[in-house]
């Protein structure tokens, strides 16, 4: 079976989440990444050496390295020299996409930056992973993912119950963000490639993913209809009927029945129907919180859950990351797995001809350098001689 992506070949140097990710997104599909890491470093979570494969410690845990590094090659480069370049250059060649994470400017330094390498291999795809993007006033400042949700406004709207910003993992900008920018990105360059030959560049960053995800929000914030503090009440759980509630057991359950229609099954499933009452007076709205967070005190958490099972009331348990990996629709959509011994998330979207595969265990920076090289053309000694320069490993 043919994948999609499969005869693609994808140079990675980023070092930070989302750009594995994405090249990760990509091999899952049938790209051939190769991962070009500096010599003696490795990469982002990378504690370890020797073969993770063999080592039984290694693959009993759950690293940020194994998390997003499967399916790839690893080579140890080093960029800064003459010798490491001119090899990357010749991988340039054959190339077809390339992700880096570096600050704006920096590659270019290097001669490595698109117009140095659209030069020899106008069919690349060239995309640029940052914080805030190659322009603007804050093109080069430092950050991580918390600074980018405060940026784009989607920190503000996430506040604890003293009113402080509260940031969430970063899941939102860095992976929801931008990495999928990223990819959704070379998947449109590699289609104007086929009708034209021609690669590109692609700025993918941060802070305008998040802002494109938002899209909902600041139409109606800036058009008047809804303010911050409008779309802040609801994300705070300051609606009693779309917010979580702590059961008997310490365990929370989440509540998301905004329509009317999934409210009357609501209120029906706690035979309280008559609270339908309060729900529509907002004056009450602090009054109706009270009486279901009494009521949820009630029953545990999976109790509440069995109650509302088969109904439409949008009800469902708060679960741990362990939890989920257990839970019947996780397994039955294999969105855990533990191919090569070592857990990790499975693939998506499902693709009904074509789907991803899991073909090889994550990475050990460097190791397969002496193959990639010999596919280069260079020889054995000639790798040794790079090998004690320190120009790979």
């Amino acid at each position: 079976m043919t994948m999609p992506l499969e005869g693609l070949l994808v140079l990675d140097l980023s070092m930070n989440s989302p750009g594995p990710l994405a090249s990760m997104m990509l091999s899952d599909f049938g790209a051939a990444v190769v991962h070009v890491v500096r010599p003696a470093t490795g990469t982002f979570g990378q504690t370890y050496g020797g073969d993770i494969a063999d080592d039984p410690y290694i693959t009993s845990r759950f690293q940020p390295h194994d998390a997003v590094n499967r399916n790839k090659r690893s080579l140890a480069l080093d960029l800064k020299t003459t010798k490491g370049r001119n090899i990357f250059l010749g991988l340039v060649r054959k190339a077809d996409i390339l992700l880096e994470e570096f600050r704006p400017g920096k590659l270019a330094a290097l001669g490595l930056g698109y117009d140095d390498l659209k030069a020899i291999n106008s069919r690349l795809i060239y995309c640029s992973i940052t914080g805030y993007g190659q322009s603007g006033p804050m093109r080069n400042a430092a950050g991580h993912d918390i600074n980018y949700l405060a940026m784009t406004g989607a920190l503000d709207m996430i506040r604890g119950q003293d009113d402080q910003p509260v940031n969430p993992q970063n899941i939102l900008s860095d992976n929801g963000g931008a990495s999928m920018s990223a990819v959704i990105g070379v998947l449109l360059a590699l289609v104007h490639r086929m009708k034209t030959g021609e690669g590109q560049y692609i700025d993918a960053n941060c802070t305008d993913s998040v802002i494109y995800l938002m899209a909902d929000l600041f139409s109606t914030a800036l058009g008047g209809r809804h303010t911050s503090q409008t779309w802040r009440d609801t994300f705070l759980g300051r609606l009693p009927h779309y917010r979580a509630y702590r059961c008997q057991d310490g365990n929370w359950i989440s509540v998301g029945a905004l329509e009317a229609k999934f409210t009357k099954d609501f209120f029906g499933g706690l035979g309280r129907p008559e609270l339908m009452e309060l729900l529509d007076d907002r004056a009450r709205w602090a009054e109706l919180t009270t009486v279901l967070t009494d009521i949820f005190l009630t029953k545990p958490r999976d109790a509440w859950v069995e109650t509302f099972n088969g109904t439409d009331a949008c009800i469902t348990p708060v679960l741990s990351l362990e939890e989920i990996a257990e839970h019947p629709q996780t397994r039955e959509r294999a969105m855990i797995v533990h191919d090569f011994g070592i857990p990790q998330i499975g693939i998506a979207p499902k693709l009904s001809l074509t789907p991803g595969t899991i073909r090889s265990a994550p990475f050990c920076p460097g190791k397969n350098s002496q193959d990639i090289l010999s596919e280069l053309g260079i020889s054995t000694v000639e790798y040794e001689t790079l090998r004690r320069e320190g120009v790979t490993e």
